[in-house]
């Protein structure tokens, strides 16, 4: 079983700690134990094939009439689905589960025993409480949850007191974050998350009329970033003096008092949201200043010499590469493959792979940190982008200028058949394939080394971020160049530092899959490889 008994919370208490991190008001479908109708469990009992001593611990219904007839059970024992019908052990629960077509529609849960697609729930509501309640049960089974009852996603009480105020459909907390949005809010909000201080996103506005973004507030577990009002860019809880809150006919108003002086924000959110923000504000409130932060993460225990089990454990929601790769460093370092310097470099690594899959890339200034070294990140880009129009020092690193769309056969209409090129079909629309368009898009790539990864700017033109300028286009680069660096940190986990970028590039996807299977048997490099 995937479970470490040394690391996760007793069973009986997994349904305290499911309304805790998963919540169920509002939602009629979800039924956490003891609140269960004993109509619905007994209509669970018709598709569910519990044994003695099973007790019931969750049930999402997806009935019209909530007879219990239909769903999924959550029980001390295992997961039980009605369509299709199985049942697996909650042990083996594998990842957290992820929307391949969006969060209306089914979600894919990874198990020990292979990929499945949950049943689709009637609402998109209701699909959401069912992704966030295994996405606590894959939390709870890798032991990331050895806090008190009482704590929340984020550990601590400002943890705590999120998970009990935050929670309105306005406010999404970062496993229901698109992409795109968290990229671009790292791109543009002032001083983004910093990684190697433990800092943790607990939700994101979107005060964007189009829902890109570009306009944001991001609550962490320690402070206010935002480019929403004037003096709410970067304000730590520690210097919040006081909240009021005043709703009129056009919106609300958040008034807060501050070490820095007074803040007026209008929240572009509705009225429930922003009491729901006003009552975490509040909460805060009744903490001393110096404990409106989170718990550090734990440092490396004993025989966990590289830190990857830890930070596995403590991640919230991570991507299931980011959870494959710490295994893999994990039990590379245990055979010997990976010496201690090295183990240790690629967690932190990681680490920040998970940050840019998560809630987009960290920032170093105007820079993005990618964790690949300089000469993997310039392979990508090369291998993602072609040939560029022109390239060479500027600044901080090496600049190289593409050109996107153009006709066929020119570099330009390369890109547009590329990986690159979907990403933007994807986005922008069919004027970016090279069969039809001509409309063109001149990007300016610059990397440079960096003490851990690199950095990396993606600019339209010599200074203007393409974040600003063309948003859409930003966000389809970001996401490709994102996934194709994850794919090139997993080939330097299994094949070390020795080879050059364009010899890792080159191993096939069938000897990938044979080396992660040699370290970790039963798994395989699919998520990396975007298998249907």
């Amino acid at each position: 079983m995937y479970r470490d008994a040394t690391m996760a919370l007793p069973t009986h208490m997994l349904p305290a700690f499911l309304h805790l991190a998963v919540g169920a008001e509002g939602v009629t479908e979800l039924r956490i134990a003891p609140d269960i109708p004993p109509k619905q469990l007994s209509g669970s009992l018709s598709w569910a094939t519990v044994v003695p001593g099973e007790q019931p611990v969750a049930l999402v219904d997806d009935t019209v009439m909530q007879s219990g007839r239909g769903g999924v059970l959550v029980t001390s024992h295992g997961v039980h689905l009605s369509s299709p019908r199985a049942r697996f052990a909650l042990g083996d629960v594998r990842w957290e589960p992820t929307y391949p077509q969006g969060r209306g529609d089914s979600a894919s849960l990874q198990t020990a025993q292979g990929g499945l697609m949950l049943p689709r729930m009637p609402t998109t509501e209701s699909n959401v409480a069912l992704v966030r309640t295994l996405a606590a049960v894959a939390q709870w089974v890798r032991g990331a949850w050895q806090l008190p009852v009482g704590a929340g996603v984020v550990a601590g009480p400002v943890g705590a007191m999120a998970a009990q105020c935050l929670r309105h459909a306005e406010l999404p907390t970062p496993s229901d974050i698109p992409r795109n949005r968290a990229l671009l809010a790292a791109a543009q909000l002032p001083r983004w998350l910093d990684p190697a201080s433990g800092e943790e996103p607990l939700v994101l506005l979107d005060e964007t009329v189009g829902g890109d973004a570009s306009t944001a507030t991001l609550f962490t577990d320690r402070r206010i970033i935002s480019n929403a009002a004037t003096g709410l860019g970067d304000l730590p809880y520690a210097a919040l003096r006081g909240v009021e809150l005043t709703h009129g006919m056009v919106g609300s108003t958040v008034q807060l008092a501050t070490a820095m002086g007074p803040v007026t924000w209008r929240p572009s959110v509705p009225k429930d949201a922003v009491v729901a923000i006003g009552t975490f504000l509040h909460a805060l409130l009744t903490l001393p200043p110096e404990q409106r932060c989170a718990t550090p993460p734990p440092a490396s225990q004993t025989g966990d010499p590289t830190g990857a089990r830890g930070l596995a454990a403590w991640l919230p929601f991570p991507d299931p590469r980011v959870s494959l790769l710490l295994q893999l460093v994990h039990a590379g370092h245990a055979a010997g493959a990976l010496d201690d310097a090295v183990a240790a470099d690629l967690v932190v690594r990681v680490k920040l792979l998970h940050q840019a899959l998560r809630m987009g890339h960290a920032r170093h200034g105007e820079a993005l940190v990618s964790p690949l070294p300089v000469q993997d990140l310039a392979h990508t880009v090369y291998s993602l982008f072609g040939r560029p129009m022109r390239e060479g020092a500027q600044g901080w690193g090496h600049a190289m200028e593409f050109e996107l769309g153009g006709g066929r056969g020119s570099a330009a209409g390369a890109v547009a058949s590329s990986v690159v090129g979907l990403a933007l079909l994807a986005v922008v629309g069919v004027g970016w394939v090279s069969t039809g368009g001509s409309r063109t898009q001149r990007v300016t790539v610059c990397v440079g080394g960096a003490p851990t990864g690199s950095f990396l700017a993606i600019n339209d033109g010599p200074a203007r971020t393409l974040a600003a300028t063309q948003p859409k286009i930003y966000t389809a680069l970001a996401t490709a160049l994102l996934s194709a660096g994850a794919e090139m940190l997993l080939r330097r986990v299994l094949f070390g530092w020795n080879a050059a970028p364009h010899e890792l590039a080159s191993i096939p996807d069938a000897t990938l899959d044979h080396a992660v299977a040699s370290r970790v048997p039963g798994l395989d490099a699919g998520v990396f490889l975007r298998r249907g």
